[in-house]
């Protein structure tokens, strides 16, 4: 019987900058003078000065030993696939979790820190934003905490690095093509159309103008380089302007791949690639397209999700049924087409009139209505590949979401459950909605117009 290899302790202090931090002193220093000045402005310049000093000397000297006192409590240690933490100043805290359970690490590269040595490290253990583990540890500490997270659990497995890219300057067009940047935009057009000068829409538009602009700077800034690098032990994604934030996955926290398209993405074949690590969706391509890539990754619909994630693309069953899909979307169009006209000619009247509140009711209807035919028009032209697939190693889905047409490729054992909806037209035709939810999700893809006979016997082959 083979006896295990004892695994090395590590453990470690954080980086000073940790503990002395610079603007917990000045804003200190700041409320004390401010103080002093109020209570001692009357009195003679000698006294004043020497009340002055004192002010500072007195946050000053509490600030150092609240950072000596936290330096002196604040130790990590690894042992046995445990990590254990000790923290606080005045009250002390003690934290433990098992390291197999992390879902990903963040590494982030702070200007004035990485000056004196140091990165901000955070280890995140569940789906809430609230890190389990946020220090500033010294760059040779912080590699060797990452090394050991993404240790592959397969023996004798090569370490190659594999870099993907969706190419060069696609950031913009990613970010123009955010649907809640062009759904701000059509929604200030119209209302600026529909205002006729008046005060109110002419406002109501800027600020949807200025939410669009923020949304559009905001994912030039989270996502100017993005990269994902495919390692032996998971993945390194890069973003931020400068490579300042990388985020290291184990292979194991991840269940799958999704990939969305925007209504122009859809036109011009492109796609947005995210991993689903319990729960959340981590970006990790924009805008790709498969021709520009060096990759062979078009070979089917599924290859570039079943290439991340290590597993065979060739389905041996699949469900689909493009002529429903398209048809459902087709009449779904036509019978909102038609209520548009009837509403547009009932509320004609009132906008003629000059109401205000027939006006906003107009704006908000062709908003809606343009939402829904666009919708519509995105279903006809992506129903022939709309379905599920399954492979002996991944389950793929596609289907519709809100204006986005989006796919989700899950490793098998990772597929939580799965929900079936029948309206009454579906149970005169035989169809069925089915939505494939993966593990940590709260919802998944749904896949329409799906023939109800064969999930059911799917879904017996799985159970």
């Amino acid at each position: 019987m083979e006896q295990q290899q004892p695994v090395a302790v590590m453990e470690g202090r954080p980086h000073a900058a940790e503990f002395f931090r610079p603007l917990d002193l000045f804003l200190g220093v700041c409320v004390a003078c401010v103080t002093a000045t109020l209570f001692f402005k009357d009195a003679p310049d000698t006294l004043r000065m020497a009340v002055t000093g004192i002010a500072v000397l007195i946050p000053t000297v509490l600030w150092l030993a609240l950072a000596l006192r936290r330096r002196a409590i604040f130790r990590w240690r690894w042992d046995n696939d445990v990590l254990l933490f000790h923290c606080g100043a005045l009250a002390r805290r003690e934290r433990a979790f098992r390291t197999d359970r992390l879902l990903y690490a963040e590494i982030l590269h702070l200007p004035l820190v990485s000056l004196i040595g140091g990165v901000r490290v955070k280890l995140y253990a569940g789906a809430a934003d609230r890190a389990a583990f946020s220090a500033v540890l010294p760059r040779q500490q912080a590699d060797a905490l990452i090394e050991r997270m993404m240790r592959s659990e397969k023996k004798g497995e090569a370490s190659q690095t594999k870099r993907i890219v969706s190419g060069k300057y696609t950031a913009l067009p990613s970010a123009m093509t955010d649907g809640v940047m062009l759904t701000l935009l059509g929604s200030a057009a119209i209302f600026v159309l529909m205002g006729a000068g008046r005060l109110f829409m002419n406002v109501t538009a800027v600020v949807l103008w200025l939410g669009a602009f923020a949304r559009l700077v905001g994912r030039l800034i989270s996502e100017g380089r993005l990269s994902v690098n495919r390692t032996h032990g998971g993945w390194v994604i890069v973003k931020g302007i400068g490579g300042g934030r990388r985020l290291y996955i184990p292979d194991r926290s991840v269940t799958g791949i999704r990939e969305s398209s925007t209504l122009p993405a859809l036109l011009c074949g492109a796609k947005r690639v995210e991993l689903l690590c319990g729960g959340l969706t981590i970006p990790c391509m924009r805008w790709f397209v498969s021709s520009r890539s060096s990759e062979n990754f078009d070979e089917n619909p599924s290859s570039l999700a079943c290439g991340l994630l290590g597993c065979g693309g060739n389905a041996f069953i699949a469900l689909n049924n493009p002529r429903a899909v398209r048809q459902r979307y087709f009449l779904m169009g036509a019978t909102w087409l038609c209520g548009a006209a009837l509403t547009g000619f009932v509320n004609l009247s009132s906008t003629r009139n000059g109401g205000g509140i027939g006006v906003i009711t107009a704006a908000l209807g062709i908003c809606g209505i343009t939402g829904l035919l666009l919708q519509c028009v995105a279903g006809v032209r992506v129903g022939r590949s709309l379905g599920i697939s399954v492979s002996p190693s991944s389950v793929r889905a596609e289907g519709m979401g809100l204006l986005t047409a989006e796919a989700v490729t899950l490793r098998r054992g990772c597929l939580a459950k799965v929900r079936i909806g029948r309206t009454p037209a579906d149970r005169v035709k035989g169809l069925c909605t089915v939505e494939l939810i993966p593990k940590g999700c709260r919802s998944g893809v749904k896949c329409r117009c799906m023939p109800y006979d064969r999930v059911q016997a799917l879904l017996e082959r799985f159970g």
